[in-house]
């Protein structure tokens, strides 16, 4: 450990240049200085979505990147999480309208597991039948879509907003809704992957916090 040290306070810091993957156009996140390449690899940034791709609209998102790779002086940085802000969330659930959630884990064509929180806000107040119903269709139509795609599809699919348009018009033919989106995904080791088979095939701990995510609805 003493070796170590002595030999940290001998070497030289260097500067990083840290960028994103071609996802964002390889936009440059900052700089780092450091001892050595591999005390940046694995690390963790996070940034907000509208300073990635230049569009305002984006700000009420949040992404979280990993630097995976080093290219000379150059660090790369992967997307690993999507999440919308808590305060964008208060803006659209408001009185007399149903926040209806969901929370589960699938596969990508490409074999990367996600878990995937989809938010939908019902125009007006609505059963407890119908949100049910509005959960388990959103959560049949992400499912079969995720699995035909790689990560980086799909990535580009939530980012460009591609994906919460076709699902907003799946879902119109069951209730109107004033908001359709994904709230979050992160890339996960955790959780079973949900399938379908014709049906829907929920392992038991996706259909627990199935369950729990019912009580929004109510209100």
């Amino acid at each position: 450990m003493a070796e170590q040290e002595k030999s940290k306070k001998t070497k030289k810091k260097k500067w990083f240049t840290i960028t994103t993957d071609g996802l964002f156009n390889n936009a440059v996140l900052g700089e780092s200085l450091v001892y050595a390449a591999q005390d940046l690899n694995g690390r963790i940034i996070s940034a907000n979505l509208m300073t990635l791709t230049d569009d305002i609209k984006q700000q009420n998102v949040n992404v979280g990147l990993r630097i995976s790779e080093i290219n000379g002086d150059t660090a790369v940085a992967t997307l690993i999480s999507y999440e919308m802000l808590p305060s964008s969330l208060k803006r659209i659930v408001r009185k007399e309208v149903d926040r209806v959630d969901a929370s589960f884990v699938v596969m990508t064509k490409d074999n990367i597991k996600l878990r995937i929180k989809p938010i939908l806000v019902t125009r007006t107040s609505t059963t407890q039948s119908k949100a049910k119903r509005l959960r388990r269709m959103a959560t049949e139509f992400i499912v079969d879509f995720v699995g035909k795609y790689s990560y980086v599809e799909f990535c580009r699919g939530v980012i460009g907003r591609g994906i919460q348009s076709q699902l907003r018009g799946y879902l119109k033919k069951v209730y109107p809704l004033k908001a359709c989106d994904i709230r979050s995904f992160t890339i996960t080791t955790q959780g079973t992957p949900l399938t379908l088979g014709g049906k829907l095939e929920m392992p038991v701990e996706e259909r627990k916090e199935e369950q729990k995510q019912e009580a929004p609805a109510e209100a």
